[in-house]
């Protein structure tokens, strides 16, 4: 859906952007990630012509987007920002319709698609003659998203969506972005500093840094496979919790002890739930001593087990992950 080929952009003799490629496959979600500076926000606004390159090429659809009209591409790609950029003087409901007016939809068209999303997105209707600052900083995001999805573009292109945000909202958000029926099939690029957003939302990850691309892959991939010691020390801060996250209960499956002790409750989990999930309800959980079943994608169990040797297996599936990934 995205190829970015060559792509370096300069200002005078520095190149913000140095020679980067990558694709993005329909559907997938691909996180730009790195730290302040590293040419991120410069590589997102080259995808929708807002910054035009100094060399290579971008395709979306596979035709190059300089032989489109730079106006006409946006309207055709939603766009969320950290600020959020709702017009001020706009109502919630003429904030949402900006794109739809400027394809010339009709009223009703666009009353009734701007009142699905905001009911998708946890607002009310009622809210649609509101101004932005009548709306709490979740609740402008929330907008700002609408706004984004209400053409039903193919490419949506998110920029720190949720970096204005309290840690609190933020996860909330996140949440929600992960289950929104609208970003299902979605082509999404996100640029984001937060490596925790970056593998909770991502299919892929590209790692960037001085404006180059040090390391693109899944997040098990870079965690348990780090190209150089700048990949592994970037995660390091929050290894524990994001080794959590990217390994699954099938990863675990081969060195898990089965535990077929009858316990008083059982919670069932997919095979494809990661450990921190697991973990997460468990610890939710009235009973403490409950037993935990792996199924697969037919509901037929896999392993009986329990939360202590979930924890034993952790760091034996560590070791293999590691292997595994360094030989492949």
């Amino acid at each position: 859906m995205i190829e970015v080929s060559g792509v370096t952009k300069a200002y005078g003799d520095k190149n913000v952007v140095n020679n980067i490629s990558f694709k993005v496959e329909e559907g997938e979600t691909l996180v730009l990630l790195g730290t302040s500076g590293c040419g991120k926000t410069t590589t997102l606004k080259m995808l929708n012509s807002l910054i035009e390159p100094t060399n290579g090429v971008v395709k979306i659809d596979k035709k190059d987007i300089t032989s489109e009209d730079p106006t006409q591409l946006r309207r055709k790609i939603g766009y969320v920002i950290q600020d959020i950029g709702l017009f001020p003087h706009y109502t919630v409901e003429q904030n949402i319709a900006v794109v739809p007016r400027l394809l010339k939809w009709d009223k009703a068209q666009i009353k009734k698609r701007s009142e699905e999303l905001l009911e998708v997105l946890g607002l009310s209707s009622s809210w649609m003659k509101r101004f932005p600052n009548e709306l709490s900083g979740g609740q402008q995001q929330r907008v700002g998203i609408a706004r984004a999805l209400i053409a039903d573009p193919p490419v949506i292109l998110m920029d720190e969506p949720f970096g204005a945000l309290d840690p609190i909202t933020r996860k909330q958000i996140r949440d929600e972005f992960k289950n929104i029926e609208a970003f299902i099939s979605k082509t999404i690029v996100l640029v984001t500093h937060d490596v925790v957003e970056a593998v909770e939302l991502g299919d892929k990850i590209c790692l960037l840094h001085d404006g180059a691309i040090v390391q693109m892959g899944t997040p098990k991939d870079l965690i348990f496979s780090p190209k150089n010691d700048f990949v592994k020390r970037f995660f390091d801060n929050q290894r524990f919790m994001i080794e959590l996250m990217v390994m699954t209960l099938e990863d675990m499956i081969p060195v898990l002890e089965s535990r077929n002790d009858q316990k008083p409750e059982k919670l069932q989990f997919t095979k494809e739930t990661s450990l921190f999930n697991a973990l997460e309800c468990v610890e939710e959980s009235v009973e403490n001593d409950i037993a935990i079943e792996i199924v697969n994608e037919n509901k037929k169990p896999m392993i009986s087990t329990d939360r202590e040797a979930l924890l034993r297996a952790f760091y034996g599936t560590k070791d293999i992950l590691s292997k595994n990934r360094a030989t492949a």
